[in-house]
């Protein structure tokens, strides 16, 4: 939950939260929250945990003083049932943020961008000519790469979610519900590198105009590859006794200014 947050009602406000999160655990359902302040994905309580990385990171809230804690980065899946057609998606988030006692969940739009996701956060209502791909995610389709899933967003507040739910073992093991891999598994996520920002400042010349896409796209495209490949793990191969204590001693960060061979350090500004 965001730090600080306005709300005018007519009803006493606690009673109305009871009430929501009443609402909740009565239907199993809670909510994937767009989160700009998060620099890497959160799973909460109600998700299926796939994958534990052996990544540990230490998390710490808007507040300093209050100290941090150390949290499982793991891939996890949240169970999708799109309003018009019905149809189920199961959502995985890899390399997230496991926190168990979290009664809903967050999405980086950075994580899930690099991943080649479109993230439209424009409410429709604000878009200047608003299409279905506005507000939404929108998903390349695995079963058909020349086709995009539209996963529309909602909005309570200021804030764009999607409502999702856990997918028992059962309903994931089945395999009978069309996957999509909302961040990447195989390129390590680190939010902390320079790249990005190279990137962005390429993309503007000494005035600040900015510059064909054609013109920067070779080099910019020859950064990523080169620099993300050198962070890829093999997961088919983590049970390997050489893999597993290459992982366990990698120095990976996220948002970190104290780091450790077998931690990383997360900000998540307070929305938890």
């Amino acid at each position: 939950m965001c730090a600080f947050r306005t709300t005018r009602l007519a009803i006493d406000p606690a009673r109305f939260i009871t009430d929501i999160n009443s609402k909740l655990k009565t239907t199993g359902e809670t909510t994937l929250e767009l989160d700009s302040h998060a620099d890497t994905c959160v799973l909460g309580r109600d998700a299926l945990i796939l994958l534990d990385y052996e990544r540990p990171v230490n998390v710490q809230g808007y507040d300093p003083t209050l100290g941090s804690t150390t949290y499982a980065t793991v891939s996890g899946a949240l169970a999708y049932d799109d309003p018009q057609t019905g149809e189920v998606y199961h959502l995985v988030l890899n390399q997230a943020i496991h926190i168990p006692h979290l009664d809903h969940h967050l999405l980086c739009p950075m994580q899930c961008r690099v991943n080649d996701v479109i993230v439209d956060e424009t409410p429709k209502f604000l878009a200047h000519d608003p299409t279905e791909h506005s507000h939404a995610l929108t998903v390349h389709d695995p079963d058909n790469p020349a086709q995009t899933v539209i996963l529309p967003l909602a909005l309570r507040g200021v804030t764009s979610f999607l409502n999702v739910r856990a997918p028992t073992n059962d309903e994931w093991l089945s395999d009978t519900f069309t996957r999509l891999h909302l961040t990447s598994e195989t390129l390590t996520w680190d939010p902390t590198t320079t790249l990005y920002e190279e990137q962005e400042a390429a993309m503007t010349d000494y005035s600040g105009r900015v510059v064909s896409r054609h013109t920067v796209r070779g080099h910019v495209s020859s950064l990523t590859i080169n620099s993300l490949s050198s962070l890829t793990t093999d997961l088919a191969d983590v049970t390997d006794d050489n893999n597993f204590a290459d992982i366990l001693t990698s120095n990976v960060q996220i948002s970190s200014v104290d780091t450790s061979p077998n931690s990383f350090d997360a900000s998540l500004n307070g929305h938890i």
